[in-house]
């Protein structure tokens, strides 16, 4: 089959899907290393027997709904390309709200200053990255429970050569940070629930880490675990800002006032849904 021929025998084995031709497109790019704009400029082109063959296979894979960002290992956010594996949760537009509040609030309260960021539950170091590519003279802590998540995080920073301006911590939120300065902290704990607010795709449930997605009946256990620790650190950061799920913005305000005085400061997304707080101590 040719190129042109290849992709649209892709796009009719992943008919139904919402993206089918662009799925298509990403796995036959991934299989012949190659760009879109080959694959545009060269559609007449053959594509061998055993190429074919693992392009068949794969979509087969995607059809039962395994994440093409594990397959290609990448997925973009914030306007970069991240390593991901199956260690780590696939980056999400969201989240990108969460890493342009961290920017503004260093641009406008450190600016020319050596700030240090505490990245907790890292991953795949998207957020940390982002912010240290935005801020050049951020430092950033990544923290994660996860020694796995964390070689893909220190990958990330090492693509983006931010790894003189990284450290990488194998800890459970701040248990190894209550000693340390930090002037920003930026939090996406899993805020999913095994009974409430768990309204998630199959999909994720299925193929990403668990660990990165739950977190106790109601999806906040780490949530209450993180504000109680932050309250017994010996220098609080100046700011804190995190991410939650749709429906919960009154129950991290509720964990929050059992610690501290201050009220956070909620926002809401592009699509108009509470997505984050923002905590000043």
């Amino acid at each position: 089959m040719t190129i042109s021929e290849t992709l649209k025998f892709g796009k009719n084995k992943l008919f139904g899907r919402e993206n089918a031709y662009l799925e298509a497109e990403i796995l036959l790019m991934h299989v012949l290393s190659q760009t879109r704009e080959f694959l545009f400029k060269n559609p007449s082109i053959e594509v061998g027997y055993f190429k074919m063959l693992k392009f068949r296979k794969l979509l087969h894979t995607v059809s039962r709904g395994f994440p093409i960002a594990y397959i290609i290992n990448k997925k973009e956010f914030f306007g970069r390309e991240f390593y991901v594996n199956e260690n780590v949760l696939i980056p999400r537009p969201e989240t990108e709200f969460l890493v342009e509040n961290t920017i503004d609030i260093l641009h406008r309260y450190f600016a020319y200053k050596k700030a240090v960021v505490a990245d907790i539950g890292s991953g795949s170091g998207c957020i940390g990255i982002s912010v240290a590519l935005n801020c050049k003279d951020v430092f950033v802590k990544f923290v994660d429970i996860s020694r796995k998540a964390l070689k893909v995080a220190n990958k990330n920073a090492d693509k983006y050569e931010i790894s003189n301006r990284a450290e990488f911590i194998k800890g459970s939120l701040l248990n190894k940070l209550f000693e340390q300065k930090v002037d920003v902290m930026v939090v996406n704990l899993p805020y999913i629930g095994t009974e409430k607010y768990n309204s998630i795709d199959e999909n994720v449930k299925k193929y990403e880490p668990h660990s990165a997605l739950y977190s106790g009946k109601d999806g906040l256990d780490l949530y209450r675990e993180f504000f109680e620790q932050l309250s017994k650190m010996k220098n609080s950061p100046k700011f804190v800002l995190g991410e939650f799920g749709f429906g919960q913005g009154s129950e991290i305000l509720a964990i929050s006032n059992k610690f501290f005085v201050q009220k956070p400061i909620f926002k809401k997304d592009y699509a108009g849904i509470e997505r984050m707080f923002i905590l000043t101590l």
